[in-house]
């Protein structure tokens, strides 16, 4: 189990981590619902593609969903 202090850290590192811009492609695979694709486009200057996968947030990562995206990687 992860001291107290770990934790903390690493909660912090997320919170104040700042991502740079790429100049390279982006795809993001959605679950369905919300697009974010005003988040994703501020990290690239180049073209951001999104799929919708189906499923939900949680079980895009399992069969079927997680398939389709594996098989376009």
């Amino acid at each position: 189990r992860p001291s107290r202090h770990a934790v903390h850290s690493g909660n912090q590192l997320l919170r104040d981590h700042r991502p740079g811009t790429v100049n390279s492609p982006i795809v993001a695979w959605w679950s369905g619902g919300s697009s974010q694709e005003l988040y994703w486009s501020n990290y690239t200057k180049a073209e951001l593609r999104e799929k919708v996968v189906g499923g939900t947030h949680f079980t895009i990562i399992r069969p079927p969903h997680i398939d389709v995206i594996a098989a376009e990687l």
